[in-house]
């Protein structure tokens, strides 16, 4: 709700009676503390009981949302001005109608939620896609990210191109939720170097929301997908 809202609507189709959706699922509840997302709202040490990972969504949208059909995104409208709009990634038959409707719609009432949160969630469901991108075939060369010490000694994502083949590929990344699905540890600094996940490229998405971490990227977190096919 935003203080002009004298009832709770749905983010996205304005339908009265919504669903309480968590924008980071109670099931990564261990991620969400593993990786101090209690930082990013006002110290609320689960999931379940973070304010700001809460949206309002119809009924059959919380559904596909929970099916991880769609994120909200940043985009830029004709005239420039930037917006959190809802990004379908599937539109199946289940989705279709959903998607016709309702994608790069404007989302309202977004401004209670965390970007953090946002941002995180658009990696768990764009790790879902690609996993099964990243399975596909029988060897693959795949970039592979992890968190490391650049030449002057400064913390710094290392990007290093790996061939796998499937049985590697699968064993690395096919579990139900494996690193391919879903968001990994997010290192600090001093921390042992973790492997991100398999990601080979389309497009960069930003959220504005400060890097407590990187304070270089004017108050954005940039994020690349890169899909090639070999």
């Amino acid at each position: 709700m935003t203080p002009r809202d004298t009832k709770p609507s749905c983010i996205i189709s304005g339908r009265m009676r919504p669903e309480k959706a968590h924008v980071i699922p109670q099931s990564h509840d261990k991620w969400y503390t593993d990786n101090a997302m209690c930082d990013y709202s006002q110290g609320a040490k689960s999931v379940s009981n973070s304010d700001d990972n809460v949206c309002r969504l119809r009924v059959d949208l919380h559904k596909i949302f929970d099916d991880r059909a769609f994120a909200f995104v940043p985009k830029l409208d004709e005239e420039g001005h930037q917006h959190t709009v809802v990004h379908f990634f599937s539109t199946t038959s289940d989705y279709g109608d959903a998607a016709l409707k309702y994608h790069n719609r404007k989302a309202h009432s977004l401004n209670s939620v965390a970007p953090q949160f946002l941002f995180a969630r658009f990696a768990l469901t764009v790790f879902a896609c690609i996993k099964d991108f990243i399975l596909r075939g029988e060897r693959r060369r795949i970039a592979v990210v992890r968190r490391g010490i650049d030449s002057s000694g400064s913390p710094a994502w290392i990007t290093q191109e790996v061939q796998m083949d499937r049985a590697q590929r699968h064993s690395q990344y096919g579990g139900g939720e494996s690193r391919a699905s879903s968001p990994s540890k997010r290192s600090r600094p001093q921390s042992e170097s973790q492997q991100g996940d398999g990601q080979e490229s389309v497009e960069e998405f930003e959220y504005a929301s400060e890097d407590p971490e990187n304070n270089d990227n004017d108050g954005y977190y940039t994020c690349t997908i890169k899909k090639t096919a070999y």
